[in-house]
């Protein structure tokens, strides 16, 4: 069984880099009472190791069923005569974490359908698959993993509006996933993304990460521009003791759009970083550097030479037994999400929860994204050069209740809301994104996850 599970996941990498033929890591969230310092190193990863670590799911699995009636003020993302429609949400979650003697297998899938009342043409499915496997290799760990996305919308703020809190396993670095923080009227789109890291463990105070990505996003309509981009990564950290880290790291990435005359950036960028625990509960990581850009296919004047900026990283996480806070601020070059050719891109996110007692859980998350066009635009009816920038945010919060068993009810709201520089269409698609408000109401059932232990000492 397992063997077949595992042929499967190296099926859907795979799948990604041969289709694909025809920058700075997210700090991993501390361990409470743990003195590992493996968190405080990473400050390259690529892949997480949760399915290693102290206080990380280990040989079990996990899953989730939900139903849930939707409400929602404008599915249609219309600026004028506004309609709203109730949906009907079937969706379940699984998540996978399995390990042997030398290798360790995550894997984490989300899926789901929309059906829409009134407008079912509307009517839509989601899948996101993303999974891991790392190899000990002694002083050295090899890891393998990929991500698989296919929404009807922006993937930025799409959990929220949806009231996915039970994502299991965050395993991939989403500054390696293909960027969607612009916000569109619904349309298929669907990216994959594969990944290879290798981690030298040099001594008990420093490690060395040399890492390697491919991804690409595609539209299904519209005559929307898809985007490739792939990087490559090295980077050395050093504990300065059991509290402090420091780290240098150099990411080189290329963006390019699929159209007929591609603009393609090459980006290269090397960060500083710095992170301190200050009690188990409650870690800081910093990271700031030059980002160089130069541009090819292109013929725009503004778009010559070396093109300096800077990039940047902040994250807080602080986490106890009935509370977790994470809040994060990247600063980025960007491929063009489809819309734009290659961009700068500002983010912020936050996701905290709180267990209340009595079987209540109240979550929330709220995201901001900012995201300013590299190549210049001429606005209509005038002769001038603009910036085309994009402003999306979301915001989200829900309760939930524990039943008898397994059983939840979920109670939850969530805004979305977009604005733009300029009023210029791409592709047919206008900049501005008016606001939806989404109320949900549902349940889900989550049983206990399977130990899987003893099935895998038989097979030892």
């Amino acid at each position: 069984m397992f063997a077949a599970l595992r042929l499967w996941l190296c099926a859907v990498l795979m799948a990604g880099v041969l289709c694909a033929q025809s920058v700075p890591a997210a700090p991993a969230s501390p361990s409470p009472n743990s003195d590992d310092t493996d968190d405080m190193l990473s400050f390259i990863a690529a892949l997480s190791q949760l399915s290693e670590s102290p206080n990380g799911p280990k040989d079990q699995l996990s899953y989730t069923v939900r139903f849930s009636e939707i409400y929602d003020s404008n599915p249609l993302s219309k600026l004028k005569k506004l309609e709203a429609d109730h949906i009907n949400s079937f969706g379940g979650s699984l998540g996978l974490a399995k390990s042997w003697r030398h290798t360790a297998l995550t894997a984490n899938y989300v899926g789901g359908a929309d059906y829409y009342t009134i407008f079912d043409k509307q009517n839509q499915m989601y899948q996101h698959f993303n999974g891991a496997e790392s190899f000990d290799l002694g002083g050295a760990k090899l890891l393998v993993g990929g991500d698989y996305e296919r929404l009807p919308a922006s993937a930025f703020g799409f959990a929220a509006t949806h009231q996915i809190v039970d994502t299991y396993y965050t395993l991939i670095n989403p500054d390696l996933v293909p960027n969607q923080s612009i916000q569109t009227p619904l349309l298929e789109r669907t990216s994959r993304t594969a990944i290879v890291q290798l981690g030298l463990r040099l001594s008990d105070r420093s490690s060395l990460d040399i890492s390697g990505s491919y991804a690409r996003l595609r539209y299904e309509k519209n005559g929307i521009a898809g985007t490739n981009q792939a990087g490559a990564g090295l980077g050395y950290s050093f504990a300065l003791s059991s509290r402090d880290s420091v780290g240098v790291a150099y990411q080189h990435g290329i963006f390019q759009t699929s159209h007929n005359n591609p603009l393609q950036v090459m980006d290269s960028v090397v960060t500083a970083s710095y992170a301190h625990r200050f009690t188990d509960n409650l870690v800081v990581k910093l990271g700031v550097g030059p980002d160089l850009r130069t541009y090819t296919g292109t013929k725009s004047k503004l778009l010559q030479g070396v093109d300096p900026t800077v990039s940047a990283n902040a994250q807080l996480d602080y986490a106890v037994d009935r509370t977790h806070f994470n809040v994060g601020y990247w600063r980025s070059t960007v491929s063009g999400q489809g819309v734009l050719d290659g961009g700068d891109n500002d983010q912020i996110q936050l996701t905290a929860w709180q267990s209340l007692g009595h079987d209540f859980e109240l979550s929330s998350s709220f995201g901001y994204s900012r995201s300013t066009s590299l190549a210049r635009v001429v606005q209509a009816r005038k002769v001038v050069d603009v910036d085309n920038i994009f402003n999306s945010e979301f915001f989200s919060v829900s309760l939930n209740k524990r039943l008898a068993g397994s059983v939840s009810l979920i109670f939850g709201y969530a805004l979305q809301n977009q604005n733009a520089s300029a009023e210029i269409c791409v592709s047919g698609l206008c900049q501005d994104y008016p606001a939806h408000h989404v109320f949900t109401f549902g349940f889900a059932i989550s049983p206990k996850p399977i130990d899987l232990r003893r099935k895998s000492r038989r097979e030892e």
